[in-house]
């Protein structure tokens, strides 16, 4: 064998392994960036912050078991996030779930796992109680919103849906797609068949 095939063979495990080296280090790195970028610049235990509007009044209350804040991110990270949304007139609406994210300038607030919205009523008996998986929360804008499945219970009725809006102040609730209803069995005629109620039918 020539010396010039020698020499090859002898410097290929060392090209091999210095590749390895490089791409550990550079992996390494990426490592490193990334867990940087998730460093928060300062937490904070038992949020709660109040915010009022221009006349004094109290317009939305935001508590959380902890939060993070994120500079680079423009983001704070809720862990138990609690909203109140307070209306004229009327009793606050209630918002909480398991994790919250809210964006720079509080403009909008995501909310994930067991989202449940709902106002009080008498008796510990809400008057209405939305729940989801995942919503999005337009504080300014008084409104939510969710593209995922939906249920929306009162005391007389429970209807399921796939994506639904809230507009607070009005107290409205929109239920887009796939809606069904069923009503309580004091409200309505029992199905003998199925044994769900149906609504009465007119005289």
């Amino acid at each position: 064998m020539s010396l010039r095939w020698r020499l090859i063979l002898l410097l290929l495990p060392l090209t091999a392994v210095s590749f390895y080296v490089v791409y550990q280090l550079e992996h390494d790195q990426q490592g490193d960036e990334r867990a940087a970028e998730r460093v928060p610049d300062y937490t904070m235990t038992d949020l709660d912050s109040l915010n009022m509007d221009v006349e004094g009044d109290p317009e939305t209350r935001l508590r959380a078991d902890f939060m993070a804040h994120f500079e680079d991110q423009g983001e704070t990270e809720l862990t138990g996030p609690r909203l109140e949304m307070f209306r004229p007139g009327r009793p606050p609406l209630h918002v909480r779930a398991d994790r919250g994210w809210v964006t720079s300038g509080n403009e909008v607030i995501l909310l994930r796992d067991n989202v449940r919205f709902w106002e009080p009523g008498e008796a510990d008996t809400p008057v209405f109680e939305i729940t989801t998986s995942a919503a999005t929360v337009y504080p300014e804008r008084d409104m939510a919103e969710t593209d995922q499945p939906a249920t929306l219970t009162t005391p007389e009725s429970r209807t399921d849906s796939v994506g639904m809006r809230a507009y607070m102040k009005e107290g409205r609730i929109e239920m887009l797609s796939r809606v069904k209803t069923v009503l309580e069995a004091s409200q309505t005629r029992p199905d003998r068949e199925t044994g769900r109620s149906e609504q009465p039918e007119p005289e």
